[in-house]
């Protein structure tokens, strides 16, 4: 097994942070296999997994911290939640009773994506965070009520290269995926599955996506943070 020293990016080294890793080769390459998840919305989760969506853009829940978000970790598993998950919030018009929107009937949480940051930015113009609108099915609205959230105005952005596991892993729900957070500890992920995924989009389909993306940044003056691969 190769192994590789993690790296360090906005002040926190990776291999400080409190979460289990495995690694795995695969056709040459590595593999992180992260016991962590990103909370987001579960009809968001469903567009990044069918690829109209690519792009996070978040500010951080009451649970956050002083600090408030933070881009931790650079790959995860995201986990769908249908807490403040709000239809009339979305661009994408979906029917009444589409899974996007419902629980499982057993209540059991169904991870099926895991995604790995490709670069990050911090915006501080709300007028060119609306720019952005190609990349995500959030309405403006949305988009100005995180931004404007706390004193400190402004929202982080995220472009990730989103992967479908060969099978959902299923867990039971706990209390500790409760509250206004953002990261939560998993159970050890699935190694074998974690390195049979296939990425949402194409690599053709990707870079076009993260071009146009780099693009408008550089127009808008905006400096981005590459997260090493």
């Amino acid at each position: 097994m190769i192994l590789r020293k993690l790296s360090c990016f906005s002040g926190v080294c990776l291999g400080d942070l409190h979460r289990r890793v495995a690694l795995q080769v695969r056709a040459g390459m590595i593999v992180e296999i992260m016991s962590v998840a990103f909370k987001e919305w579960k009809s968001v989760c469903d567009q990044l997994g069918r690829g109209g969506q690519t792009v996070i853009l978040r500010k951080g829940g009451i649970a956050e911290g002083k600090e408030g978000f933070l881009w931790k970790h650079k790959q995860f598993y995201l986990f769908p939640t249908a807490y403040h998950n709000h239809r009339e919030q979305l661009k994408v018009s979906l029917p009444e009773g589409d899974a996007a929107f419902e629980k499982r009937e057993d209540g059991k949480i169904e991870i099926r994506l895991l995604a790995k940051i490709v670069f990050s930015a911090d915006i501080d113009d709300l007028a060119f965070a609306k720019q952005l609108a190609d990349f995500h099915v959030w309405k403006d609205e949305v988009i100005e009520q995180r931004f404007d959230y706390s004193e400190n105005k402004g929202i982080r952005l995220a472009l990730l290269r989103v992967y479908c596991l060969p099978e959902p892993w299923i867990l039971e729900d706990r209390p500790a995926f409760g509250g206004c957070r953002s990261w939560l500890d998993l159970p050890n992920g699935n190694e074998e599955q974690a390195a049979q995924m296939e990425p949402v989009l194409s690599d053709d389909e990707f870079s076009k996506q993260k071009n146009q993306l780099e693009s408008l940044l550089q127009d808008a003056r905006v400096s981005i943070t590459e997260f090493d691969r």
